[in-house]
């Protein structure tokens, strides 16, 4: 992918982005949350209650897209894509008009055109074979911010000033550390010196103090003076900078800082809301984006009404031991959770039909019956002296 330099110097591509730790960890964050969420095909019941679809949907996604991966790498590397250029694809092979392998696209051999205000998927395969035109029934396209709503943009180019900045700020503090920490100056000598005497003063100079001599105090004779002409490191922005850009990566990507390991800001209590907005704001919306997806690509048509693929975003709210419990409590004393419930939550074997007891506490009753009496009673014995009607 031809990239051009950014204003700092550096040419930002994909590979030269996930060279920055920040980059890297980021996608790390979103690839691996995405893959290790539990997913399968739902069936909404004329109760509204929802029961798993176990048949070859739901396979296809929860456990083996093809032959080539597990459900955890197929997300996982599809998400990668995205991360790296706003857009994956994978193929959808079908038969007999249903889907049976899901194959990934490698970056950059897809380009969505529209033709007659229809949407397809030119496909170059990277081995020269010849170029395929796609449906889009037949792609898995995800997609992340566009201006078009055919193609998304990619967060390296559109975040290339800040990598770039962040790339120099790193590439700068290696070139020090490279020379031993000697920074570019001159030697001013009083005099004045051919070619070749200045010539031998510098080499001579950088023999004896650096490398292996590096730390000795110079010797300057007849004269002679060091002035120093690069900034010092301290004196420079560029550990700063390598900061800002830093955060202005988890920003972009909607990661938390102290997720990728930048704990300067982070408390114990803020990390925990952190990580809660992180799924709120963040992983939830992907996960959207990933279901409407398989939902209109996958699901036969005729089943798209009542069936639709789920992410199960639980484990990532769950709070701390004590936090829950004490919601199980709740739910369980105003009758909202039974016990089998609460286990299921918990991710615990259910303790068989006496679980499925709910409780109601003795003080409450329909309101209605304050109103209009319990039809099974007398009428005689509807309230007592101070029941008070709702209003």
């Amino acid at each position: 992918m031809f990239a051009p330099a950014t204003t700092s110097g550096v040419a930002v591509t994909d590979e030269s982005a996930m060279t920055l730790a920040a980059v890297y960890a980021c996608n790390r964050v979103l690839c691996n949350a995405v893959a290790s969420l539990s997913v399968h095909l739902f069936e909404e019941l004329d109760n509204g209650d929802l029961e798993r679809v176990k048949g070859p949907e739901d396979d296809l996604i929860s456990r083996t897209p093809s032959d080539l991966q597990t459900s955890f790498v197929f997300r996982h590397t599809m998400q990668l894509h995205w991360g790296l250029r706003g857009n994956a694809y994978a193929r959808i092979i079908r038969r007999g008009g249903r889907a049976v392998q899901l194959r990934i696209l490698p970056i950059g051999s897809v380009r969505p055109f529209l033709y007659k205000d229809n949407l397809y998927y030119q496909y170059s395969p990277p081995d020269g074979a010849a170029q395929e035109i796609l449906i889009p029934d037949d792609v898995i396209h995800l997609m992340g911010l566009s201006t078009n709503g055919i193609e998304g943009k990619s967060p390296i180019q559109a975040m290339r000033e800040s990598i770039g900045l962040g790339l120099s700020s790193r590439n700068y503090a290696n070139k020090i550390y490279k020379r031993d920490g000697r920074l570019d100056g001159i030697i001013k000598h009083p005099g004045k010196l051919d070619v070749d005497g200045a010539k031998l003063i510098s080499q001579t100079f950088a023999a004896a103090y650096t490398g292996e001599n590096f730390g000795r105090i110079p010797v300057l004779e007849r004269g002679m003076e060091f002035q120093q002409v690069s900034m010092k490191p301290e004196e420079s922005a560029f550990l700063a900078s390598g900061k800002v850009s830093r955060l202005d990566v988890c920003s972009a990507y909607g990661v938390p800082p102290h997720m990728i390991g930048d704990l300067e800001r982070s408390t114990n209590n803020n990390i925990e809301h952190q990580s809660l907005e992180f799924v709120r704001d963040t992983l939830r919306p992907l996960v959207k984006m990933w279901e409407d997806e398989l939902d209109r690509k996958l699901v036969p048509v005729a089943k798209r009404p009542t069936q639709y693929y789920r992410f199960n975003l639980d484990s990532q709210l769950r709070a701390d031991l004590v936090s829950r419990y004490r919601a199980y409590a709740l739910g369980r004393q105003w009758g909202m959770l039974s016990v089998n419930d609460i286990k299921r939550k918990e991710n615990e074997n259910s303790i068989g039909p006496e679980g499925d007891v709910y409780l109601t506490p003795m003080n409450m009753q329909p309101a209605d019956s304050l109103l209009f009496g319990d039809p099974n009673t007398d009428s005689s014995t509807q309230t007592s002296d101070n029941a008070q009607p709702a209003r």
